[in-house]
């Protein structure tokens, strides 16, 4: 497991110009789409009510700051919370490990940290952490 893709793939796409790699853990289409897409379909099913708080995971960061952006603009108090795994939570200094783990694309089970979280981490209220053994059950 590695914290970038892996350089053979930027490479790759730096020497064959016909291929764009999208690399959504920076490209700024995937926070938008949260923002201008999910967020607004949330929003919508919410037939004005409040809403207090937004809990998601976090994959690259960009369902749970896209959305939570869309949602600040329609209700500005609104909190932010992260819940992530046990085992290998958001921003863990710990190198990967072969923990059982509910685990999935980007940064999600693996500690990373991401673009798109990083610049406003201040902006969430709690981590939640959770193990596999207490969300999920073989």
């Amino acid at each position: 497991v590695t914290n970038i893709p892996s350089s053979g793939t930027i490479e790759i796409s730096k020497q064959k110009p016909e291929l764009y790699f999208l690399f959504q853990h920076y490209n700024n289409a995937n926070l938008v789409s949260h923002i201008e897409g999910t967020g607004r379909e949330i929003i919508a099913q919410m037939n004005g009510k409040p809403i207090h708080a937004w809990v998601a995971s976090a994959g690259t960061g960009g369902t749970l700051m896209g959305v939570y952006t869309a949602i600040k603009n329609y209700t500005k108090n609104v909190e932010l919370h992260l819940v992530m795994p046990a085992e290998l939570p958001y921003g863990s200094e710990q190198p990967p490990n072969d923990l059982k783990k509910y685990a999935g694309s980007g940064g999600f089970g693996l500690g990373r940290k991401q673009h798109f979280i990083e610049k406003e981490e201040n902006l969430i209220e709690k981590q939640w952490t959770y193990s596999y053994e207490e969300t999920l059950y073989e």
